[in-house]
This record gives C-alpha cells, structure tokens and sequence, in this order.
C-alpha cells in the first residue's frame, strides 16, 4: 500500500515518514499542496495523509478534495500541530471548539 504523505516541517515529515516505511507502507512525500496535486494527478497513493496548513496557496483540505475527485474512496487522515502562534486550523469544527472554551 502507498501513502502519499503531505507535511512541510522537515523533522515531522522525516519521522513519519520512518514510521510508515517501518510498518510496510510504500511513502510518496510532499511539501506543498501543489507538489502533492502534482502527485494525484497521477493516482501514486492508496491513501493520503495531509497537513492542513501548508506553505503555498493549496490547503490539506484542498489537496484531499481533488484526491478525491479521482478517487472518491480515498482514506484521508488530516494532521495539524498547535503551536503558540495558532489555535486554530480552520477546520468546521474550530468554531464549536471556539465557543465551548467561551461558555
């Protein structure tokens, strides 16, 4: 099975990309969401692990909606790290979470 993974910190791409290679899986990595667009295009990936926030102008959110153009099927898992500077990912569910803490 190949995984395209999507990330853009390199220590964070680097150990996932270890850890799938480690449990058998084939890794196509990219940097940003062109680079991986490029990548669907050509169908190189059984499933899709994405960053949501990206250098660039294409989001994880973006990049998987393409995906799936071509393969409506295909596994997706979104990742998105906290850091001090963001909280939020702009995801659906950050409002909820942005009004339960203010209740």
């Amino acid at each position: 099975m190949s995984v395209l993974l999507v990330e853009d910190a390199p220590l964070i791409r680097k150990f996932v990309v270890e850890a799938l290679r480690d449990a058998g899986y084939h890794v196509i990595h990219a940097i940003t969401g062109e680079e991986a667009l490029d990548r669907c295009k050509r169908h190189v990936a059984d499933a899709l692990i994405t960053d949501v926030r990206l250098p660039g102008t294409i989001d994880g959110w973006q990049i998987a909606e393409c995906c799936r153009e071509s393969d409506p099927e295909l596994p997706v898992i979104y990742a998105r790290g906290y850091g001090r500077e963001s909280r939020t990912c702009g995801c659906p569910a950050d409002s909820r979470s942005r009004r339960r803490r203010n209740t």
